[in-house]
């Protein structure tokens, strides 16, 4: 009993819980993004900046690959020239600097990730690539 008062009375003292908690995960950075909602980022070597680039992953069932099916389509309809991808290794070797934190945040975030015109952005609708596209044209 005493050495059970002495534990609690050094927890208190120390400042420590007396129950276990995990670690806080802290939030992802936060990272400053244009009007449609795409971060600047240099492209990835081996690519058409004035292409959109779709990464995510290939035909398949999948939630996200039908999405990035469908945004591959719509651009198509639109006329507008892209690349699709799927594998995620990409090279950066441009003599610009690559924030690192911005980079992982957009290719950690849900597919499609697209890459145009000089930005990126994960979890892209039509409407927000159409947008980038003809902004980064004009």
């Amino acid at each position: 009993m005493i050495a059970a008062l002495v534990v609690i009375v050094w927890h208190f003292v120390a400042g420590h819980s007396l129950t276990h908690t995990s670690p806080q995960q802290s939030a992802p950075p936060v990272i400053q993004t244009d009007q449609a909602g795409f971060a600047e980022m240099i492209s990835p070597d081996g690519t058409d900046p004035d292409k959109v680039l779709i990464i995510g992953p290939g035909s398949g069932p999948s939630e996200e690959a039908q999405h990035c099916n469908e945004l591959a389509q719509q651009l198509a309809n639109l006329n507008i020239p892209f690349e699709r991808i799927s594998a995620p290794h990409l090279k950066f070797s441009s003599t610009k600097s690559i924030d690192g934190s911005r980079l992982n945040v957009i290719m950690g975030g849900k597919p499609p990730i697209v890459f145009i015109h000089g930005h990126a952005k994960s979890d892209a609708t039509i409407e927000e690539v159409v947008a980038e596209y003809r902004a980064g044209r004009s």
